[in-house]
């Protein structure tokens, strides 16, 4: 049998809404791409605004990326996020926002592709509550203006647990940088 057979459509389950009701933890991976996952972006977004737990695949599917966003401007307590970086230099305002937004909340975040430094340290200066900050590597070229600003060490940081899955450029004032941050906010 092929994959295509085996596939179930939730969106013609009936009772789909008791069952998004109930659900704290939602793993999304892209692996089909069907007509049926649009309609089940938005039933979720809908219908569930207060899941714990979000992951989401390494998308390719442009297509999606709109009904994603308003999947996680839709949530209003995640705790833990796994997500591709979805945004661009066009839209990474728009996440901000959406990260200010479950700030309260959110205390494990996981990039599952690279992030550039200057990214990261919005991602930390807004995600007041976050514990740990996962991530394959950090970019550190095309930062020159903000790696020559000053460390914000005035706040109060939750950080405990950074991890990089990847080597990062350490051999440059980025990584003089980064360890100068990691330890003011300590």
């Amino acid at each position: 049998m092929s994959g295509l057979e085996n596939q179930l459509n939730l969106c013609s389950l009936n009772d789909i809404d008791d069952v998004l009701l109930n659900i704290t933890r939602l793993f999304l991976e892209f692996l089909i791409v069907k007509d049926s996952l649009e309609l089940l972006l938005d039933m979720i977004t809908r219908k569930k605004r207060n899941l714990h737990h979000l992951s989401i695949s390494n998308n390719n599917h442009i297509k999606f990326h709109a009904a994603l966003i308003k999947l996680l401007e839709s949530q209003q307590c995640l705790k833990t996020l796994e997500i591709p970086a979805l945004w661009t230099s066009e839209n990474l305002s728009l996440f901000l926002n959406i990260f200010h937004k479950i700030s309260h909340s959110l205390i494990s975040l996981k990039i599952s592709n690279s992030i550039k430094c200057v990214t990261l340290f919005s991602l930390i200066n807004i995600l007041h509550n976050l514990r740990k900050f996962e991530s394959l590597s950090l970019h550190f070229h095309n930062d020159d203006d903000f790696l020559n600003s000053p460390i914000p060490s005035s706040k109060s940081y939750k950080l405990e647990v950074l991890i990089f899955t990847e080597p990062a450029d350490l051999w440059s004032n980025a990584g003089r940088t980064l360890a100068d941050f990691l330890a003011a906010i300590r």
